[in-house]
């Protein structure tokens, strides 16, 4: 039975604008007085439809959460006093989508660290306070600011960090809800500095303080392009503005953004990565999730075309699982080859049973596979060498239990050509992926009841599944995964001529560029004229 709790109930009562408000201030809470009861209101809620979330705390009482006016609330009553940073943290798990932490040492914080550590709020579940054993605590490695006694005092492992350590949060400086698929070149804008040190865009009312709040980015979508002065690049605005997904631009450069629709994309696509990967908390702690690529094929002419772009993939932790559905012996030699001559040494090459229906037969080989994250992968597609790296990203800034790529890029054989048709919207949370191009962590996986046991549609109906159980999907930019529709046959029964219709640009033959697929060389034909953009969004 629990203990009578005090008339007097210690509590948080706070107004902000947005969550990534209350993950800053859980850090900047973190070691105060406890609290029984929290009270929080944003004014600026995008949640996805139909979704809250759980906080994840011991000992709650009672949640109640409404939504107004593009705002929400979150009341909670806890059954026992707790460290206010704890507290807001579970708030913030109930406003935005939360995934697990990486596997590996477990993070706590320590009083006083600086505002950047706000990007792992939602991680947070424990403090460095000294409250458990040293073989019992929840944590491994405490990360305190600068001159905090936590560096002499802590059994742990410490992480120092300084205020300008971790410039981009992947929750906040992402490209969520922002147009990546125009084929107009980006409109460029001047940035100019202002006596306080903010930057103003020309033309525009938007005034950008010393690192872009979550406003900042909403308000920042409309705008493609910004031309800074080269002085400014070591500035951590510049990273931001990247992960954001604008085009910047040097002020005295020759060349402006390039004209085209597919240099333009791989290049915003390239300076996005390159801000994520090198100012956010999970490079600079190197904290990535591993992964394994699984491909089952029960053909064994695709293997060398497959293989070379298996080896070509960047992600560092990274396995390779290839099942041979129903295939001779002799081909598993024939695999084993293909990979050894593409360089790739990650691989693993398994046989399964051809009595097996494709989706039984994928949910086995997945079984067998090491990395906590697992992407698909069909044997006729085309991935870039960054595209592993991609789903990585749009899984850590979306939350999403699945995340994918839209069929943007398609190559249908039959016309002899490559399309480009965005007919699906990107990186936005939906109900469609790419099917070649999806990823989902082990865990959830097994969650959602594995593969289903189908002979075709397997992704589709794992999307099925996901979403009768309230889990959510995030498609991001098509770019680095090329859809090849072969002349042979297709687990999807649709025409050719669907994927020639709605089209806004097409190509001849199969558009060879690394940035789409790591095949051939580095070659971006005009578009074909007599593109048909009939009902093209």
């Amino acid at each position: 039975m629990l203990a009578r709790l005090p008339w007097f109930q210690p509590r948080i009562v706070l107004r902000c604008a947005d969550p990534a408000a209350v993950a800053a201030t859980a850090i900047a809470r973190v070691g105060g007085p406890p609290v029984l009861r929290l009270d929080v209101r944003v004014r600026t809620w995008e949640r996805p439809a139909g979704w809250i979330g759980s906080p994840a705390l011991p000992a709650v009482r009672s949640l109640r959460v409404t939504s107004r006016a593009g705002g929400g609330r979150v009341r909670i009553r806890l059954g026992r006093p707790m460290d206010p940073g704890l507290a807001l943290a579970g708030v913030l798990r109930v406003l935005r989508p939360t995934l697990a932490p990486v596997i590996g040492p477990q993070l706590a914080f320590a009083p006083g660290v600086p505002p950047c550590a706000a990007a792992l709020a939602g991680e947070l579940v424990d403090i460095a306070d000294g409250r458990h054993d040293a073989h019992l605590r929840l944590h491994d490695i405490v990360v305190a600011g600068e001159g905090s006694p936590v560096l002499r005092e802590s059994s742990s492992a410490v992480i120092t960090v300084r205020r300008e350590d971790w410039p981009v949060d992947l929750r906040v400086h992402n490209p969520i809800g922002r147009d990546v698929q125009s084929l107009a070149p980006p409109s460029v804008r001047d940035i100019e500095p202002t006596p306080d040190g903010s930057w103003a865009l020309r033309g525009t009312p938007i005034r950008l303080g010393a690192s872009l709040t979550a406003s900042d980015v909403r308000a920042l979508r409309g705008v493609t392009g910004v031309r800074i002065d080269r002085a400014w690049r070591a500035d951590p605005r510049v990273g931001q503005l990247h992960a954001s997904g604008l085009h910047v631009v040097d002020a005295d450069a020759r060349a402006d953004v390039p004209d085209d629709a597919f240099t333009g994309h791989a290049l915003q696509a390239q300076e996005r990565r390159w801000a994520m990967r090198s100012g956010s908390a999970n490079g600079v702690l190197e904290r990535w999730p591993s992964v394994t690529a699984v491909l089952l094929t029960h053909r064994a002419d695709f293997l060398d075309q497959i293989a070379g772009q298996l080896a070509a993939l960047a992600y560092p932790r990274l396995e390779i699982l290839i099942g041979l559905h129903g295939m001779a012996e002799s081909v598993h030699e024939q695999a084993l080859s293909c990979l050894a001559a593409a360089g790739e040494q990650r691989a693993r090459v398994i046989a399964v049973d051809a009595h097996l229906p494709f989706g039984s037969a994928l949910q086995f080989l997945s079984t067998h596979a090491g990395g906590e994250l697992l992407t698909k992968i069909d044997d006729d597609d085309g991935y870039g060498p960054e595209h592993v790296w991609d789903l990585v990203l749009a899984r850590l800034w979306s939350g999403a239990t699945i995340v994918g790529k839209a069929l943007d890029w398609i190559h249908v054989r039959s016309a002899d050509c490559t399309v480009y048709r965005p007919v699906y919207r990107a990186e936005t949370y939906a109900t469609f992926v790419a099917g070649g191009a999806l990823m989902i962590s082990a865990g959830d996986l097994r969650e959602l009841g594995g593969w289903r046991p189908v002979p075709k549609s397997v992704d589709r109906a794992l999307l099925d599944q996901a979403r009768s159980h309230g889990a959510l999907v995030y498609r991001t930019s098509g770019l680095g995964y090329l859809y090849v529709r072969h002349t042979g046959q297709h687990t999807a029964k649709v025409r050719d001529e669907h994927f020639l219709s709605r089209t806004a640009a097409r190509w001849p033959g199969r558009l060879a560029h690394p940035a789409l697929a790591a095949h051939g060389p580095m070659v971006v034909q005009p578009p074909m004229s007599g593109t048909d953009t009939s009902g093209q969004p």
